[in-house]
């Protein structure tokens, strides 16, 4: 996610640099195969990982750098390890001094870095996931205000779907922001599917495809989902199988925003201020929203018990 200013960003490469540099000449005085030597080139290495991350997270149209997961859970670890050390000594240094000041930056640098790695496997998870061509967005992600013609849409395309998989269509609801009245969206209707099995795509993908329907994201380790686009309008179809938790977890959040305005307003602020943000991919910007959303269905599930 592209939260970061481009100062963060470049101070972070400084420190991290920094770090990579020193840890570089002081590999030169290790032995060579002894758990120092090790520990330090597994750090070198990490470092080196982070600076390519954040110099694409500075240029966002930059090819990706195209680690493995191996080798970005390998970093991960190794930058986490360098930030807990760095703070437990950190109370050693009175504030305000040259060492305390260094400390606290490399602690920033390090925790930015630990968020372009987390980022960095999500991308490589959706990348696995997506069918197709996934295309990015690099840019600032386009809301409108409620359209009162989307209920309709959404009627228009459940009854396609009615007719396309007669019975095997369980549950079709309307979700996503374009469901609640008065809030802002991205225009794109989202549509939720139950079905038997989801994992049986034998059972409903056919029938689909040949309605014009494309398959576009395949979770088989999350809920079994898969997300189809639309013939005709744009959309975004979710299928799961009938009483999946993230069924019920869609529609909570959905109704609590219909029925609750101080929470569909904080919902809208939240969107509007991260719209505005520049995002490698719509993923990104719908991962940044996580917790406010979390915030707003511990709310509804706190005033239902």
């Amino acid at each position: 996610m592209d939260e970061h200013s481009p100062q963060a960003l470049q101070e972070a490469r400084r420190a991290i640099a920094s770090t990579l540099g020193k840890s570089e000449k002081a590999l030169q005085k290790l032995r060579p195969g002894s758990a120092p030597h090790r520990m330090t080139e597994q750090a070198i290495a990490a470092f080196r990982i982070a600076v390519a991350l954040v110099e694409r997270a500075l240029d966002p149209a930059a090819p990706a750098p195209g680690f493995t997961a191996a080798e970005l859970q390998a970093a991960g670890a190794a930058i986490t390890s360098a930030r807990d050390r760095i703070e437990k000594v950190l109370p050693k240094f009175a504030p305000g001094t040259p060492q305390h000041t260094l400390a606290v930056r490399r602690i920033a640098a390090f925790d930015l870095a630990l968020a372009l790695l987390r980022r960095e496997d999500r991308e490589a998870y959706m990348a696995q996931v997506t069918v197709g061509e996934r295309v990015p967005l690099n840019g600032a992600v386009r809301l409108c205000d409620y359209d009162p013609e989307w209920p309709a849409l959404f009627a228009r395309e459940a009854e396609r779907l009615r007719r396309t998989l007669g019975h095997r269509a369980l549950q079709i609801e309307h979700v996503g922001s374009t469901s609640v009245p008065g809030l802002c969206a991205k225009p794109i209707v989202d549509l939720l599917l139950a079905v038997a099995d989801s994992a049986d795509e034998a059972a409903y993908l056919p029938a689909l495809e040949a309605a014009g329907y494309r398959l576009r994201i395949r979770e088989p380790e999350w809920f079994e989902h898969r997300l189809f686009k639309g013939p005709g309008t744009d959309i975004n179809l979710h299928v799961f199988s009938l009483g999946a938790a993230e069924i019920g977890r869609m529609l909570a959040f959905r109704d609590r925003l219909r029925t609750d305005d101080a929470d569909r307003a904080l919902y809208a602020e939240a969107k509007r201020q991260l719209a505005r943000r520049s995002w490698r991919h719509v993923q990104d910007y719908a991962d940044a929203k996580t917790a406010v959303v979390e915030d707003i269905l511990a709310r509804s599930a706190a005033d239902r018990a």
